[in-house]
């Protein structure tokens, strides 16, 4: 989250940006999701101050990684602790938006913790209202474009979704290289209660598109596995729903619990029916593929 002094600037956007943080974590409808938070810039002792761009300042994250509702209190202090007024925004700690290397220190946060929690989907969400400052090298659009298209290349790809506090410039080209599909979400720079709105939208697609609806089976175990013993659930918030296998998309009907195979002969990757699809990107927190156990099918 860009904290630079242009938050306040001209008008506050800074509360109802967190405005809108505070009730995104407080939600019902995310448990389950774990949520790290970061701020930039961070490092500065004195105005135009290199330490700015230096990527080890981010890679510890303000609060590092927790399943909500349990990390909602720890969010919640910490944003509250980081709350500036226009007369703060002046000041050093608030000075200049070292976008690039933001995005290289919580990229190398994210890899590390994706590594040991293998099960877990890891999106970036990059939310800020300024162009990259110059005093940073490697800062501009299409350097930092180039990290995050690396980093959704990369074999445990990690996407990023971009939200635009005002019209920004060239923020797209940072979107379509974190692979989601996604343009910049745009929010309202005026500030009040349209901005806090568009940033909670904002956030509610963003956590609708996180999840996948098709899933890769692991090939290097593919001669192992028992097409006939693999399961699916999905966790809405403290529900589980058992899934259902079904033939083929044609055989999914309207069933909002069902999947399938791509190849129903040589399967790759199994996928959700339309309807379950839409029901795990608006209310699932987590799918879970279990193998092993006589798969639960619908002839």
């Amino acid at each position: 989250l860009d904290q630079s002094g242009s938050m306040t600037e001209n008008s506050d956007l800074w509360t109802p940006v967190t405005s809108a943080l505070l009730s995104f974590i407080d939600s019902a409808d995310v448990a389950g999701v774990d949520v790290a938070l970061q701020y930039f810039p961070l490092g500065a002792t004195m105005v135009e101050d290199i330490k700015i761009c230096t990527p080890a300042n981010y890679t510890v994250p303000a609060v590092p990684f927790g399943a909500l509702p349990q990390a909602a209190p720890a969010l919640r202090a910490n944003i509250q602790a980081h709350h500036f007024t226009a007369a703060q925004g002046k000041e050093a700690a608030h000075w200049g938006t070292p976008t690039g290397p933001a995005v290289d220190g919580v990229l190398q946060y994210l890899k590390q913790w994706k590594a040991s929690h293998a099960e877990h989907r890891v999106a970036l969400v990059l939310a800020t209202d300024g162009q990259p400052s110059r005093i940073c090298s490697k800062n501009t659009i299409d350097d930092i474009a180039a990290r995050l298209a690396a980093a959704f290349a990369a074999p445990e790809a990690i996407t990023t979704f971009v939200v635009g506090i005002g019209k920004l410039d060239r923020l797209d080209a940072l979107a379509a290289a974190g692979g989601t599909g996604q343009k910049a979400f745009v929010v309202e720079g005026a500030g009040g209660a349209k901005t806090q709105m568009d940033f909670v939208n904002a956030l509610a697609s963003i956590r609708k598109l996180s999840l996948p609806c098709d899933y890769a089976l692991p090939t290097a175990t593919m001669g192992a596995l028992n097409v006939n013993e693999v399961n699916v659930d999905v966790q809405k918030g403290a529900t589980n729903v058992p899934f259902v296998r079904v033939t083929n998309t044609a055989a999914c009907g309207t069933r909002a619990d069902a999947w399938h195979y791509d190849d129903p002969v040589a399967p790759t990757k199994l996928q959700l029916c339309p309807q379950a699809c839409e029901v795990v990107r608006t209310a699932a927190t987590k799918v879970e593929i279990a193998v092993g156990c006589e798969a639960r099918v619908v002839l």
